[in-house]
């Protein structure tokens, strides 16, 4: 087998537009990792909705949560790495996004921190399909007084406003976050040193697999690392024209089932 590892980003990757996948996506797997081969998922979400679609595809082993912060076990849920942001910068990113007037979301342990639940709150429910804190005014207070050091932040806004404004933090944050998107409408920080290439560098190292034997899969920014990293770096034919530009091979759309095709071709070698 040439590749003994496949990546595959969730969001417009994997998940169709209307956040299911096909079945012959779910065969694709059954049969390559009976030949064994190791198929996982590396996304931003949170890990709580990403072991759902895990088990829901039988998948064993480990997981890729947001961005690469975390490493989980899919069967057991424990968290095998961690990596936060700072209280010191989690701070700074509050007071920022209040400047801003822009809606933001902290996340620690499963739990999504806001101020207050606005139209933004209900579009990201929609998505994960988790519970809200809410703090009001007092979130930065709460985030001081407690010493939080969430594992990520997210910033929620319309299209045109993102486009502005994250080359801006970019700038302003380079050195202690990484920022990206996944989204129109999203901007998403981790801690300066993850980013989902890392992350699948780490578990490859666990798994012993070299890294010419990885297949990465995705369509947004926050795949860049990883599809650059891999093997060989696939971009789904909806991904993003940067990505489509590094990557050493473009399948099908997540409409399409680009995830199978990639598995079909690649992992189990069959002439499609």
């Amino acid at each position: 087998m040439r590749y003994k590892l496949i990546v595959s980003d969730l969001d417009d990757t994997l998940l169709d537009d209307n956040l299911g996948y096909p079945e012959s996506l779910v065969e694709a797997i059954a049969e390559y990792t009976a030949a064994g081969g190791i198929f996982t998922i590396a996304t931003g979400r949170m890990t709580e909705p990403l072991l759902d679609c895990c088990r829901r595809l039988n998948l064993k082993g480990e997981a890729i949560s947001y961005q690469g912060a975390i490493i989980c076990d899919i069967e057991s849920g424990k968290i095998l790495e961690e990596t936060d942001i700072s209280n010191e910068i989690a701070v700074k990113i509050c007071r920022r996004a209040d400047e801003l007037g822009i809606y933001y979301q902290l996340y620690k342990d499963g739990r999504i921190l806001i101020k207050k639940r606005t139209p933004y709150t209900e579009r990201y429910a929609k998505l994960c399909n988790c519970p809200f804190e809410e703090y009001g005014e007092g979130l930065t207070d709460y985030v001081i007084n407690s010493g939080l050091e969430p594992v990520k932040a997210l910033l929620v806004d319309e299209p045109m406003k993102i486009d502005t404004l994250l080359p801006k933090l970019q700038k302003e944050f380079e050195g202690e976050l990484l920022v990206n998107t996944s989204k129109k409408w999203i901007i998403e920080m981790i801690n300066k040193d993850i980013n989902k290439g890392n992350a699948v560098a780490k578990l490859a190292k666990r798994l012993g697999i070299a890294r010419e034997e990885i297949i990465c899969i995705g369509d947004s920014p926050n795949d860049i690392s990883m599809v650059e990293y891999a093997g060989l770096g696939v971009c789904v034919a909806n991904g993003n024209k940067y990505l489509k530009s590094i990557a050493g091979y473009i399948c099908p759309s997540n409409n399409e089932g680009g995830v199978a095709h990639v598995i079909n071709k690649f992992g189990l070698e069959k002439s499609l």
